[in-house]
């Protein structure tokens, strides 16, 4: 039983690493995730006292039903 579990935790040790991300691939995911956050999902405007900007929209375009 010890052998096998020294087994497993070895493979894993071994394939863990695989699976992890540099720092270029989160600094590209947070760059595409950011850009699609002000896109799609918040109305910029100049104006911070204007009502409704600046804030995540609570509804997006959806293309199958038309604009809204």
């Amino acid at each position: 039983m010890k052998k096998i579990f020294i087994t497993l935790l070895f493979c894993l040790v071994l394939i863990f690493p695989l699976l992890a991300q540099n720092q270029m691939q989160n600094l590209e995911k947070y760059w595409k995730y950011r850009q699609e956050l002000r896109d799609k999902f918040i109305v910029i405007s100049s104006d911070v006292e204007e009502p409704g900007v600046n804030i995540p929209a609570a509804e997006t375009p959806n293309p199958l039903k038309g604009a809204y």
